[in-house]
């Protein structure tokens, strides 16, 4: 408060006028935690009486931008699943018809239907996993690709994208889940495989 003029004996500044101690000032910062919390935060100081100023505007458009991302997002991802889903079941359904004769030669052999259906449903799994694996590797790639570009605007500390371990697990789970269907037709469907087949095309 020097700057004012007023004494600070903590310094041993004299200055022009007493010490006073501050009861009323002239305007203040208020922080939210959240963008989406800075307008009903405004709110709540004006019904206290107080004026604010706020960047609305430029807060309603970057909420805005931010739920159309997030809308974009979940369209393309479930067409990504549905995707996933029909080529995975297409490749397992053709992969247990060009197997339907050893199939059905393992059925002879005393291979109970359980064990024949295990067969594709694992490897389905497999499929899924591995696909899982590439793309970490891709995301890993992207991200530093990223985290590299935008490194001159970011503060130590920062990351312009960033996962937690709970993404990574529940993107895993997610997988097996959309695998899971054309798991069970192929195995249901390897455990429909006569064993007689065999004998005909013997």
């Amino acid at each position: 408060r020097y700057r004012d003029g007023y004494e600070v004996p903590a310094f041993g500044w004299p200055g022009e006028r007493a010490w006073e101690p501050i009861t009323e000032y002239a305007s203040f910062r208020l922080y939210a935690s959240d963008l989406s919390d800075v307008a009903p935060l405004a709110e709540a100081v004006r019904a206290a009486g107080i004026e604010t100023r706020t960047d609305a505007d430029r807060i309603a458009g970057i909420l805005a931008l931010d739920r159309n991302l997030n809308a974009l997002f979940l369209i393309v991802g479930s067409v990504a699943a549905a995707g996933l889903v029909g080529a995975l079941l297409a490749t397992m359904v053709a992969g247990v018809e060009r197997k339907r004769r050893a199939l059905a030669v393992l059925g002879l052999l005393g291979f109970r239907r359980g064990l024949l259906a295990a067969f594709p449903m694992a490897q389905a799994g497999m499929v899924a996993l591995a696909g899982y694996g590439l793309s970490l590797a891709v995301y890993g790639a992207g991200a530093i690709a990223v985290q590299s570009y935008f490194a001159p605007l970011l503060q130590d500390g920062q990351a312009a994208i960033s996962l937690e371990p709970w993404h990574f697990a529940a993107a895993g789970l997610a997988t097996l889940a959309l695998a899971l269907p054309s798991a069970l037709a192929t195995g249901f469907r390897a455990a429909a495989t006569e064993p007689s087949e065999a004998l005909r095309e013997v």
